[in-house]
C-alpha cells in the first residue's frame, strides 16, 4: 500500500535535477576561481619582475600587465556572480 505522503516521481526526479544543476554550477565555479586565481598569481608574479629593462620590453609587460588585471577583474566578478546566485 502506498502512503499519501511519498513524493511522486515527479517530484522525485525534479529534485535530481535541481542536485545536478547544482553540481555542475559548483564545478564551474570551482574551475572559474582556479582559473582566476591563477590570472591574479600571473599578475603578480608580473608586478615582481626585475625594473631593469628597456622601454620596449616595459612597453611589453605593460600591456601584459594590463590584459592579465582585465581577464583578471572580469574573472573575479564572475565568480563573485556565481557565487551570489547560490545563496
Amino acid at each position: 500500500m502506498i502512503s499519501s505522503s511519498a513524493p511522486s516521481y515527479h517530484g522525485v526526479m525534479l529534485k535530481l535535477k535541481k542536485y545536478k544543476y547544482l553540481e555542475v554550477i559548483m564545478t564551474t565555479t570551482t574551475i572559474l576561481g582556479i582559473v582566476t586565481m591563477v590570472i591574479w598569481i600571473l599578475v603578480s608574479t608580473e608586478l615582481s619582475k626585475n625594473s631593469k629593462k628597456d622601454s620596449d620590453q616595459k612597453e611589453n609587460s605593460r600591456r601584459k600587465l594590463i590584459v592579465l588585471m582585465f581577464a583578471g577583474i572580469v574573472l573575479t566578478i564572475a565568480v563573485v556572480i556565481s557565487l551570489f546566485q547560490k545563496l
